[in-house]
């Protein structure tokens, strides 16, 4: 099965989807897409069109809350809402949790941006953590892949919470984590960070993990990195178990 995960970067504003985003996904030839910062706008049923033209049919998506972003999974196979819920002790969590189970192979998929917790907030994101590695515990024993936006990079220092991804890992999580490349860096340059990570439940083996940024290739509208365009590389996982067949 291969899985793709994408912070596409629409921030917490509806904002036109561009045309070379679907060729860019439909490229991959994904069996389920995660979205992150994604939030719905006019042209969001033209955009489930697409993605179910490409082989998609099947999508999920949490609710706008307050302006918020929002998560969206999409897949070939049927799915239904997974057991565990986004926390409620802060607002900016349910629209950035979405846990989907696979109704053909039993694949619990977690779509998941870690808020960006800034200023007075940045003590949230360590119990944000807390929450989350308490939430998963009951599926480390199903086949489970949790991927998207974590905002935090190993070898992060505690201040940024780099402890909570080894601790996701003591918690008997498997990291897929590309080995070469970068998955997000700051308008201004500097150095690339790997903060787009997926974590699998023991039953679940990674075949590959990469990142790519191809979709700069589809024109210079498309390598802008502009608001409202991805400024994230694609987190391409493929995985396979016996739960798969």
């Amino acid at each position: 099965m291969k899985l793709l995960a994408w912070n596409v970067n629409h921030r917490a504003a509806r904002r036109p989807i561009p045309p070379w985003l679907i060729r860019a996904i439909a490229a991959e030839s994904p069996d389920v897409v995660s979205l992150t910062e994604y939030v719905v706008g006019p042209d969001h049923d033209r955009f489930l069109g697409e993605l179910a033209n490409s082989g998609l049919l099947h999508s999920a998506l949490t609710a706008r809350l307050n302006g918020s972003n929002q998560v969206l999974v999409a897949s070939r196979e049927p799915l239904t809402p997974g057991a565990v819920q986004g926390a409620t002790f802060n607002e900016n969590i349910p629209p950035n949790f979405l846990n989907v189970q696979m109704m053909g192979t039993g694949l619990d998929v977690i779509g998941f941006r870690m808020p960006a917790y800034v200023r007075e907030e940045r003590p949230v994101k360590r119990l944000t953590w807390e929450w989350l590695i308490d939430a998963v515990r009951p599926l480390r024993e199903h086949p489970t892949v949790l991927l998207g936006d974590f905002n935090t990079a190993f070898g992060d220092p505690p201040s940024r919470c780099g402890d909570c991804l080894d601790a996701m890992i003591a918690n008997g999580w498997v990291p897929a984590v590309p080995t070469d490349g970068f998955s997000w860096r700051g308008y201004n340059g500097g150095t690339g960070r790997r903060i787009d990570l997926a974590f699998l439940s023991p039953i679940v083996k990674e075949l590959a993990v990469s990142y790519s940024w191809s979709f700069r290739d589809l024109g210079e509208e498309a390598s802008a990195m502009r608001v409202g365009r991805p400024d994230h590389a694609m987190l391409l996982l493929e995985v396979t178990g016996s739960w798969a067949g």
